[in-house]
């Protein structure tokens, strides 16, 4: 009875401990994910943000929307360049001005400057992901704030693949999608209820007290 009482205590950390992998997981991706130039791009292929390699290099411009990528209609060709190196050239067909072309975009390692800039929701998901351990660890033992730890690791994994559903296997985006009902419809009401919400501020100034 008592081991199985010690098991149930430890499932929420076990869940932890896995959010933390997920996420750590997606950190790596970034250090080797090839960089074509593109910013952002909307889930209809269109392109709302270049850098310079993609303006200059890559003579990709604002508004072009990709539909092939490597003879792959644009919905099915996430993640694009499995298989690559950087130095690799793969075949873009794009739209712009009504007229369909053929690039050639080259494709380069990450510049630190762009795996910075992707690191900063993975930092966000890590302290969603601290905040929920710590008021786990020294909580009061009541629903609400296992509730608040749920919100904070489900928070950690919709942050980490929100970046891994552009980036990472095809199935992050279902993932992402699945974790933003889960937040919006249920955890996210349940816990930010006025008494929730009081709860939690509550739980985060017993771990920390300067806040």
């Amino acid at each position: 009875m008592l081991a199985s009482r010690r098991w149930w205590i430890s499932i929420p950390f076990i869940l932890a401990l896995a959010v933390l992998i997920f996420i750590s997981w997606s950190a790596s991706y970034l250090f080797v994910y090839l960089h074509d130039g593109i910013v952002h791009v909307s889930p209809t292929g269109q392109i709302t943000e270049l850098d310079a390699t993609g303006e200059n290099k890559n003579l990709l411009q604002l508004g072009d929307i990709i539909f092939l990528v490597k003879g792959v209609p644009f919905a099915e060709a996430v993640p694009f360049y499995t298989g690559n190196i950087g130095g690799d050239k793969v075949e873009f067909i794009v739209e712009r001005a009504g007229e369909r072309l053929r690039l050639s975009i080259e494709l380069i390692n990450p510049p630190l400057g762009v795996i910075l800039t992707d690191l900063v929701p993975l930092l966000v998901a890590l302290a969603f992901w601290g905040i929920g351990v710590g008021v786990l660890s020294f909580k009061p033992a009541d629903r609400t704030s296992n509730l608040f730890f749920l919100f904070c690791q489900a928070t950690a994994l919709f942050l980490a693949s929100g970046l891994m559903s552009g980036i990472g296997p095809r199935w992050m985006s279902g993932l992402f999608n699945f974790l933003f009902w889960l937040i919006s419809v249920f955890l996210g009401p349940v816990f930010c209820g006025k008494h929730g919400v009081r709860a939690g501020i509550e739980n985060i100034r017993v771990m920390y007290p300067v806040v």
